[in-house]
């Protein structure tokens, strides 16, 4: 095994798969491979780092390994007589990256129905040295199970789509800004709150839009997540709650968390809105 890969033996699993690998039948399994990357994000929250985001250019190279992998029986290893190296499969897949580690476990099918097994397989320091490294960003995960084995590679980088917080806020605001200047609306005085960040993340933690109301010092205040800053509608958010009239010369305080959950485990931008009649 190469010393500048990280490779350990963990179960990892990805989005829907099906395949016919080494002349039999390999399925996924959906709803486990939500569960397992709930639980590896999880576990990374609890360390106070980011989700890993998925990606499928990454995946594409995970799948490229899963091949040779249940090819070879499950015999462990992270490069295959004739096979490119990770760095290489990686760079195949036109992802750009510096570091990178590969994880693979080949456990008995049985555990597709004890997903609560895989936290508890995940706490040895191999394990965790991989997944819980800050380095590491971005995650490509491949899995096919047959009637007694589990064949799975998940292949880490520091390649991140994901933008800094702030970004994600400076966005959502000139979107408004935008929206509210098409519209011959007032514009508003938007002013970031970090306090606003944590009840972002509480709401995240808790997987639920009621976290961040609060009565006394916002007149209205709600919870909404997106994908993606650069495409969401907060005018269109405030909106669906208010009237139009109802919302001009408001201040809004707004704060952001990027942060997985049990209904987004591929992790989501959550945003907490205030909206204050600075008149009072």
């Amino acid at each position: 095994m190469r010393a500048r890969y990280q490779v350990v033996f963990f179960l990892i699993l990805i989005v829907s798969f099906g395949c016919v690998l080494a002349e039999a039948q390999y399925v996924a399994d959906t709803k486990f491979e939500r569960e397992l990357l709930w639980v590896i994000n999880d576990m990374r929250a609890k360390a106070g780092l980011p989700p890993l985001i998925p990606d499928p250019r990454l995946q594409q190279a995970a799948l490229k390994h899963l091949a040779e992998f249940a090819t070879e029986g499950g015999e462990f290893s992270d490069q295959y007589h004739g096979e490119p190296s990770l760095l290489d499969r990686i760079a195949a897949a036109k992802l750009p990256c510096t570091s990178a580690g590969e994880v693979l476990l080949k456990p008995p099918d049985t555990m597709t129905d004890e997903p609560h097994r895989i936290a508890e397989a995940l706490q040895t320091k191999q394990s965790q040295a991989v997944i819980l490294n800050p380095r590491y960003s971005t995650v490509g995960l491949a899995v096919a199970h047959s009637d007694f084995y589990i064949y799975a590679v998940g292949n880490l980088t520091n390649s991140s789509r994901a933008m800094p917080i702030d970004w994600a806020e400076k966005l959502a605001a000139t979107g408004l800004k935008q929206r509210l200047k098409a519209k011959n609306l007032p514009p508003f005085q938007v002013t970031f709150k970090k306090k606003l960040r944590q009840l972002a993340c509480e709401a995240a933690r808790n997987d639920s839009l009621e976290a961040g109301i609060n009565t006394t010092t916002a007149e209205e205040s709600f919870v909404y997540t997106t994908a993606d800053p650069d495409h969401a509608d907060l005018l269109d958010a405030i909106a669906s709650r208010q009237s139009r009239s109802a919302i001009q010369n408001r201040e809004i305080y707004l704060g952001a968390c990027f942060a997985a959950s049990k209904s987004f485990p591929e992790g989501r931008y959550w945003f907490v809105v205030w909206l204050v009649n600075p008149h009072g």
